[in-house]
């Protein structure tokens, strides 16, 4: 898991194995996150607690492209 948290936008440095062009995103996303899928939305950090209503805190979410770049609150 990679802990995107500290990187600023405007760095030199980039958490990504490579270039983030539309071709890229379109047909190898380095992430895909669906919020509508509560399968991939967790209430704790280390995804034991599952989101299961609106309304529930959400600090784990699921990476669905398979790169395991998974979202984590601190």
């Amino acid at each position: 898991m990679r802990d995107f948290a500290d990187l600023s936008p405007f760095g030199l440095s980039s958490p990504f194995p490579r270039p983030l062009t539309p071709h890229a995103l379109a047909y190898d996303p380095v992430a895909l996150f669906d919020p509508s899928d509560l399968s991939t939305l967790y209430q704790d950090a280390a995804g034991v607690v599952p989101v299961t209503a609106d309304g529930d805190p959400v600090r784990r979410v699921l990476d669905k492209s398979g790169n395991g770049n998974h979202l984590v609150a601190r």
